[in-house]
């Protein structure tokens, strides 16, 4: 069992539908970035690359999680705590910029899965 599926087995019954929509969630990312390295030459670099960008994702993702129980609090145990998700778009952005300046476009597709994900997560965990 992966440790997204040992969480989820772990979490109460109301929250188990956020924990299958996170494992969806990465298992879609990890598709998209597997097909990415294996379109753009299956190189070594690319297949590295890919799985760099998806533990990214996976730290994001988590990222989003912690904000969202943030957003929950009466009071917020870390004021800033609303930075999280500014922050993380604008840095996707600023390496859509760089990875598209040398070419690496395995890195260029996943940063801009990255920076649409607050978008379709929101959408995702909707249904």
């Amino acid at each position: 069992m992966s440790p997204l599926e040992t969480e989820a087995s772990l979490n109460t019954a109301s929250s188990k539908p956020i924990a299958w929509a996170a494992i969806n969630e990465a298992m879609l990312v990890l598709v998209l970035l597997s097909t990415i390295a294996y379109l753009s030459g299956c190189k070594p670099t690319d297949w590295l690359g890919a799985a760099a960008v998806f533990i990214t994702f996976l730290h994001g993702q988590l990222s989003f999680d912690m904000q969202e129980s943030q957003d929950k609090m009466p009071v917020a145990t870390v004021q800033n705590y609303h930075w999280s998700s500014r922050l993380f778009v604008t840095k996707e952005i600023l390496w859509i910029a760089t990875f598209m300046m040398t070419g690496s476009w395995p890195l260029c597709a996943g940063s801009l899965i990255f920076a649409t994900y607050p978008h379709w997560r929101a959408w995702l965990r909707q249904k």
